[in-house]
C-alpha cells in the first residue's frame, strides 16, 4: 500500500514539474527543424535540454490566419517527441535570443 502511495504521489510531482516547464509562442522558430521519428519514445530521461517544438492544434484551416501548429518549448527532444502532436523539433526554448539570432 506504501509503495502504491509513493509511486502516485511521485507522478504527481513529475506531472506537475514538466507542465512547468511548457510554454507556447505563436511564430514559427527560423531554423530548420528535425522531425520526430517514429515509433515515438516511451519514456524519456529527465534531461533540462529545452527543444522548441511544432505541436499540432488539430484545427483544419478555410480561412487564414489559422493557428494549425503551435510553438512549445519542452524538456527536452524526447519529451517533445513523446507527445504524438508533435511533428518537429529545433534546439532552445520557443522565444530565445538564440533561435531569434540564427
Amino acid at each position: 500500500m506504501q509503495t502504491k502511495l509513493f509511486t502516485s504521489s511521485f507522478l504527481q510531482l513529475i506531472s506537475i514539474l514538466l507542465m512547468g516547464c511548457a510554454t507556447t509562442q505563436e511564430g514559427p522558430p527560423p531554423l530548420p527543424m528535425t522531425e520526430c521519428a517514429t515509433p515515438r519514445p516511451q519514456m524519456c530521461a529527465q534531461v533540462y535540454e529545452p527543444v522548441c517544438g511544432a505541436v499540432l492544434t488539430g484545427v483544419q484551416c478555410i480561412t487564414t490566419p489559422c493557428p494549425a501548429t503551435q510553438y512549445q518549448t519542452f524538456s527536452n527532444a524526447c519529451n517533445a517527441c513523446a507527445d504524438a502532436r508533435t511533428a518537429a523539433y529545433v534546439a532552445g526554448a520557443c522565444g530565445t535570443a538564440k533561435l531569434q539570432k540564427k
